[in-house]
């Protein structure tokens, strides 16, 4: 089956995959103001009977430090790393927690004030292959780093990248997002990024 591993550090610690996954969704993010300089979440979305759904997560909010590495690659195996949750979108739970957010949300003030820069100088440094691909880092009033993969059972063969850089909607200092890299990873193909401040 197609999986994607993530290392940290040279170090495999998820081989995301399963067989009923429909969607594999790695994320590497980064705030300006955040305590910890990035934060990894490797997620995803599976099959279920009847036509339902569910959502899968192997790790959420781990956090990376200055001159780490995570690493991504598209590869095949029939061993994967089991899932530390999966949840169905019928399920009690799923169904409350979306309705509590959606509450929120009807009271919810964006907050205006820019960030403090407590790392004004992240970047994240990017290698496909092994060969340098781009240096992401932020312009403007800027404060958010993402770098995304997306593998779909629709196109099983491949994953999207995707990397930029964004301000937050109704800052004074927003700064139109900047993206950075968009490509494909063939099988075995692999994303290396490392962490600067």
């Amino acid at each position: 089956m197609r999986v994607i591993d993530v290392a940290v550090n040279g170090e495999v610690r998820w081989r995301a995959g399963m067989a009923n996954a429909s969607l594999i969704t790695p994320l590497l993010s980064a705030w300006v103001a955040d305590e910890s300089l990035a934060s990894l979440q490797v997620s995803g979305m599976c099959d279920l009977e009847q036509g339902r759904a569910a959502h899968v997560y192997w790790c959420e909010n781990v956090a990376v430090g200055e001159g780490d590495t995570v690493a991504f690659k598209f590869t095949e195996s029939d061993r994967v790393t089991s899932p530390e949750q999966i949840i169905p979108t019928d399920s009690p739970e799923y169904v409350e927690e979306q309705r509590v957010f959606a509450e929120s949300m009807k009271n919810f003030v964006p907050d205006r004030v820019p960030a403090l820069r407590k790392c004004p100088g992240l970047s994240f440094e990017y290698q496909l292959n092994g060969q340098p691909a781009a240096i992401a880092s932020l312009v403007g009033g800027e404060e958010h780093i993402l770098c995304s993969i997306d593998w779909v059972k629709q196109r099983p063969d491949q994953c999207g990248v995707s990397i930029r850089t964004f301000g937050d909607k109704g800052k004074p200092d927003r700064s139109p997002a900047t993206e950075w890299l968009r490509a494909t990873l063939a099988l075995n193909d692999e994303l290396l990024v490392r962490i600067a401040a």
